[in-house]
């Protein structure tokens, strides 16, 4: 089977490209904005497509040079913290992109196997009712990143059904681990210690650490998508995540525990969101009961592990 993967070097899409490799896929392709760097490149150098996926004669183009028979679908720019600063360039470009995917498939590639990836932020103000929650709870984001995402899954449902694409989604919730960015919060705290611990800053910025969410392990959550790449019912939307929550200040207390280092916090109100989001954990008894995932890390290995490769940048 060929398989392409967009944003393959990305945070989630370097994971999965050596999970596949590890699993003995062998025509794996990926697209990326940029030459990638060795630390993400987990595909031969000649594997990358560098192409604007907002582009669509490009789009198209490269499926129909390259004739996948699946695509896992990770293009996204992924900022929530900003997203009201950046909505028009979020908006735009996650839309469009996901749209151009859609409409060059139906043209290149109708039988196409697609996986698109969702986010739990869709779901924005869930009561404690309705937690943990369900595949079939309404959307109501409170953010421009969330709604590009509820918009991106509209589309897929609608391309699915109308168009007949054989597409599956996912909706994962947190997931962390090496390489990704200080945008987010579990590396942007292992960040902070590192320049702590190395004299480079003298206290931890924090926002809200109220809120309660649901973390998986990276590895965890790429496992899930080669899963539902195979197995996952065409039409059909899937929650990825541990169906634990954890407060944030839980998990800065666990990270902070991982150091030597005295350090001392205080709340930044740059770092407060518009809109907060008390509390979003899955329910993940639909892949469980169907396919019988769920995650295997604990949280406490993969936060130390995270820790530990940004102790080692």
């Amino acid at each position: 089977m060929r398989l392409l993967i967009t944003g393959a070097t990305g945070f989630v899409g370097s994971h999965l490209c050596a999970y596949l490799h590890a699993l003995g896929y062998d025509d794996v392709w990926g697209t990326t904005t940029t030459i990638p760097s060795i630390e993400h490149q987990f595909l031969p150098e000649d594997r990358y497509r560098v192409v604007d996926l907002t582009q669509y004669r490009d789009l198209e183009y490269m499926l129909r040079e390259l004739h996948p028979d699946a695509i896992i679908h990770l293009a996204s720019i992924a900022v929530v913290g900003k997203s009201f600063e950046q909505a028009r360039e979020i908006l735009t470009n996650n839309i469009v992109l996901h749209l151009n995917l859609l409409q060059a498939c139906e043209a290149a590639l109708p039988n196409v196997r697609l996986l698109t990836i969702g986010s739990a932020d869709s779901y924005g103000v869930v009561p404690p009712s309705q937690i943990p929650i369900v595949e079939t709870q309404p959307f109501l984001p409170v953010n421009p990143y969330a709604v590009s995402k509820a918009t991106q899954e509209m589309l897929s449902y609608v391309y699915s059904i109308g168009k007949k694409l054989d597409i599956v989604r996912v909706r994962p919730f947190n997931h962390t681990g090496e390489r990704q960015t200080s945008a987010f919060f579990v590396p942007a705290m292992c960040e902070q210690i590192v320049k702590i611990e190395r004299g480079e800053q003298d206290t931890l910025h924090v926002g809200s650490l109220s809120d309660v969410r649901d973390f998986s392990d990276v590895k965890d959550v790429v496992r899930a998508y080669e899963l539902l790449l195979r197995e996952g019912k065409t039409g059909e939307v899937y929650h990825v995540g541990s169906g634990v929550g954890h407060k944030m200040s839980e998990i800065l207390d666990q990270l902070l525990a991982l150091s030597n280092a005295n350090i001392p916090i205080i709340r930044d109100e740059e770092r407060l969101r518009a809109t907060e989001i008390p509390t979003l954990i899955a329910d993940i008894s639909k892949i469980h009961r169907e396919f019988g995932w769920q995650p295997q890390i604990p949280l406490d290995e993969t936060l130390q592990r995270t820790l530990q490769w940004w102790q080692h940048l």
